[in-house]
């Protein structure tokens, strides 16, 4: 068949579109005879009449449509059809009235949550009904067709690629199409990847199948498609789908970035729950495989994709380069708290991820950094700082002061204090900033913070929670609907505690909890419900021992009480690394700024008094260059302090030889602290001791015969007279 021909064929069937009747199919047990529908027609039209209804005012009407609706009784499979084909504004709607309306809605939403994503791969079953989907029977057609979407979904697309690349027989391509449409969203992932088959019949079937299905996901691969494809008439189907859309004159590059994005913050519109997300989709040989890859990195192996096409459309694109970087940053992050199988195989990728990452390069580095902090996501903006000052070449104060410039302003007190030790890294003249040198201080006091993630679509109340959390030193993530609250929620999977409104519009809380009770990651994780205040009591009823209690308002004794007993996520250890890592720096730095030095030299102190020895010791070891006899305490106690190290100790004993050696009166206090210290077993901490007794200029000599007499040794081998005959 020639370009022409298809043309017209596609043409045809784009603009005839599909029969009502061919949408309220359902798949059937029966012989492939037996007409379609049963029930599931019926409940569908019922539910369909009753929105109406109540788009006209006709409430009860339309209660009663949905009343006869629920009646039928519709299996977990027909609920999950039923949900996923009539227009969402329904659920919401109804959910929205509350009432009879609102436990409808909850009990078909609660019988279609068991049906979602759970569709099978088995090609013993799939062939013969893509054979019927592209046959001659009418009636055998819609029946493969029905079952084909209902049980199979994107499954059914691995086995619909030959007809959609069959240019020698119209009828079969344009039936595959149809499949392919009628399967839906659910299919959008494997029909992107079909726009890269090196089948122009394949690609230009897939563009007209994703123009009619109209999903945003595939607008960016889509202009991609019409930007560079060889063959002209692809190029102008892909024009033309991506036109349906809405992507008119969009640019590949712009969107399929935008697309990245989306899919790297979790958009309940690109990572959809009701998908099949532990499957990535890939041409090998001109197959379409199925990949297995954690629900986890799914999101991001869609974003990695979507920034490389996007770059591979224009090289020279700075944003698109800059959210590449965040996609392999984002990769190091995910890969620490991903279950065991799959840790094991992100840990053999994370060479590349890495080499990938710095391939990048620093500018890239930087623009990644600026969009997450647009984004609000503090996390990565981090984790792209630490990664500018771990490649960037010692002493370039050009970048350590651009580093600054982009995060020192942030709203996100994390990443100022990140930008603050990572920029003195790379420089370390950047300690002696008036502006650097208080973030640092500031910095060396950072403790692990708890997390919380809030899901709240009441703004007020939100924003009263998030200044509640800022206030008590949490950090807290926060949404405005459930499905964008679990997508955080599912980034954040260390989180401590969340928090969910009983009220959400877009979602049953229900069903938002029981998905976070059923998922390995976030099942242990304590959830509060917030609600009213005289919906408390009610509450706790409602949603039992899911969840730890019911709030109204912010009280920071009820997060307390919910978090008792839980441990901290290892993932949070980067405040610890943070503190460390800033008590380096000022270590290390040529001088604290007189303006800031009383600040520091607390901080440092208060480091010095009780933290791990990461953080610690380097904090000592800044005690030991700036302190003065205001600090001989904090170091004495740390001598004194039986939990703390012997490296500790020892530090804490040089610091204090440093001191001395400065013409620092030590107290009655650090003196019998350092001849303490010349009694403990460790060598290293009493040879300390003693550094700092002998280097002090105001020991007087009586103190220091006194220490010398109590330490008083021989330098004889054994009891007894040297052998007869010995050498004297």
């Amino acid at each position: 068949m020639n370009h022409s021909a298809l043309r017209s064929a596609a043409a045809t069937w784009l603009l005839s579109g599909i029969p009502t009747s061919f949408l309220f199919v359902t798949p059937v047990t029966a012989s492939p005879a037996t007409p379609a529908i049963a029930f599931q027609g019926d409940a569908k039209e019922l539910l369909q009449q009753g929105h109406e209804m109540l788009r006209r005012g006709d409430d009860a009407g339309a209660l009663e449509k949905f009343r006869a609706a629920i009646a039928t009784n519709p299996s977990n499979e027909d609920a999950w059809r039923i949900y996923k084909e009539v227009d969402q504004n329904l659920w919401l709607g109804m959910l929205a009235k509350g009432g009879d309306y609102e436990q409808i809605a909850r009990a078909m939403l609660a019988k279609a949550n068991p049906g979602i994503g759970d569709y099978k791969k088995d090609p013993a079953v799939i062939d013969p009904l893509v054979d019927q989907a592209l046959g001659d029977d009418f009636g055998a057609r819609q029946i493969a067709i029905a079952k084909l979407a209902g049980s199979h979904g994107p499954f059914a697309i691995q086995h619909l690629v030959g007809g959609l690349s069959d240019a020698g027989n119209d009828n079969r391509r344009i039936r595959a199409m149809e499949a392919a449409y009628r399967i839906g969203q659910v299919g959008v992932p494997a029909l992107i990847s079909i726009l890269d088959s090196a089948d122009m019949t394949a690609r230009r079937s897939a563009a007209v199948v994703l123009g009619r299905i109209r999903d945003m996901r595939a607008v960016g691969h889509l202009a991609y498609t019409a930007q560079v494809d060889g063959d002209p008439i692809v190029k102008t189907e892909a024009r033309n789908a991506c036109e349906a859309i809405g992507g008119k004159d969009v640019s590949a590059t712009q969107a399929l970035t935008s697309t990245a994005l989306n899919f790297l913050r979790q958009h309940p519109d690109f990572v959809r729950p009701i998908d099949i997300n532990n499957i990535a989709w890939e041409l090998v040989d001109g197959k379409l495989v199925d990949a297995s890859i954690s629900r986890a990195m799914y999101g991001l192996e869609m974003a990695r994709r979507a920034a490389l096409k996007g770059l591979t459309a224009a090289p020279e694109n700075s944003r698109a380069l800059g959210v590449l970087a965040m996609v392999e940053a984002e990769a190091r992050i995910l890969s620490k708290g991903l279950a065991e199988e799959h840790a094991k195989v992100m840990s053999e990728k994370m060479p590349s991820v890495n080499e990938e990452l710095r391939l990048c390069g620093p500018e890239a580095l930087m623009t990644g950094i600026q969009i997450s902090i647009e984004m609000g996501d503090s996390r990565l903006a981090c984790e792209l700082i630490q990664e500018v000052a771990f490649t960037t070449a010692a002493g370039s104060s050009e970048t350590a002061g651009k580093l600054m410039n982009v995060a020192g302003a942030a709203k996100s007190r994390e990443v100022r204090l990140t930008a603050a030790a990572c920029a003195t890294m790379i420089d370390h003249h950047m300690a002696t900033s008036e502006t650097v040198a208080p973030l640092l201080a500031e910095a060396v006091g950072e403790r692990v913070q708890r997390v919380a993630v809030l899901i709240d679509e009441n703004d007020d109340r939100r924003g009263a929670f998030e200044s509640g959390f800022t206030g008590a030193r949490w950090y807290c993530a926060a949404s405005d609907s459930g499905l964008s609250g679990l997508a955080r929620v599912r980034r954040f999977a260390g989180a401590d505690l969340i928090l969910i409104s009983s009220s959400l519009k877009d979602v049953v809380a229900e069903q938002l909890i029981t998905d976070l009770r059923g998922d390995d990651r976030t099942k242990s994780i304590p959830i509060l419900a917030i609600c009213g205040d005289k919906d408390i009591e009610g509450t706790k009823t409602r949603f039992g021992d899911k969840i730890k209690s019911a709030i109204s308002k912010f009280d920071d004794k009820a997060m307390d009480a919910a978090i008792e007993g839980m441990n901290l996520n290892p993932e949070r250890a980067r405040a610890e690394e943070l503190a460390s890592l800033a008590a380096r720096m000022i270590a290390e730095g040529p001088s604290i700024p007189n303006s800031t030095m009383a600040m520091s030299l607390a901080a440092l102190a208060d480091a010095a008094g009780g933290r791990a020895d990461s953080v610690r010791i380097p904090a000592i070891d800044g005690l030991a260059r700036f302190g003065g006899e205001g600090q001989q305490s904090a170091l004495a106690g740390v001598l004194n302090d039986a939990n703390a190290s012997n490296a500790a100790k020892a530090s804490a004993g040089l610091a204090l030889a440093g001191l001395g050696s400065r013409g620092v009166n030590f107290s009655e206090d650090v003196l019998k602290a350092l001849e303490g210290a010349l009694s403990q077993t460790d060598t290293g901490v009493r040879a300390a001791a003693a550094t700092a007794l002998g280097r002090s200029t105001k020991v007087d000599p009586a103190t220091r015969v006194k220490i010398l007499q109590l330490k008083q040794m021989t330098l004889t081998t054994g009891k007894g007279a040297a052998p007869a005959g010995a050498n004297q």
